[in-house]
């Protein structure tokens, strides 16, 4: 049934409209979080974080209403909303245009944009490196647990990293 639904998504070009299956506000961190359907990993990070994402058949269309309805909760809300965490799934599994677009989107409203992914710096596209602020790379690995901070942010395993555009990389 999952996999009829998976195909279903399919749209005519074969490209695969993305779904976000929840947002939530991370108050310490003044950001709102876009979980993004969909994990290609193979396998998939043990103890991850978010098993019942990995399917693409998750959540709602990312289409012009649910975008109307996304800049708006964004742009009424400037004081508690002054991150953008794009999340997952695995965010850079997800149909490059598509995936581009929606950042590009959050990216208009004047907002701060952060992706979040299991891939190391050098595989992420040269594209997101721009126009992403900052990009937090590294797959969770239960042997490495050991919580740090940088920038402001708690990551799980010691592998993991937060890229600053501009300082940790230039694009």
């Amino acid at each position: 049934m999952l996999e009829d639904v998976n195909k279903i998504i399919q749209i005519g070009s074969g490209i695969q409209l993305i779904r976000v299956a929840a947002t939530q506000y991370t108050l310490g961190n003044r950001a709102l979080e876009l979980f993004l359907s969909g994990c290609k990993a193979n396998p998939h990070c043990t103890n991850c974080h978010n098993p019942e994402l990995w399917s693409y058949a998750i959540g709602e269309v990312y289409d012009e209403k649910y975008k109307t309805q996304l800049i708006n909760k964004i742009l009424d809300s400037p004081n508690l909303i002054q991150r953008i965490w794009i999340v997952g799934g695995e965010p850079l599994d997800q149909d490059h245009q598509e995936l581009y677009t929606l950042c590009q989107d959050m990216k208009n409203t004047g907002t701060e944009l952060w992706l979040f992914t299991r891939y190391d710096l050098d595989e992420v596209p040269e594209d997101f490196k721009f126009i992403c602020d900052y990009i937090k790379c590294g797959r969770y690995l239960p042997d490495q647990c050991g919580i740090h901070e940088e920038y402001e942010v708690n990551l799980a395993s010691d592998n993991q990293h937060i890229y600053k555009k501009g300082v940790d990389y230039a694009v």
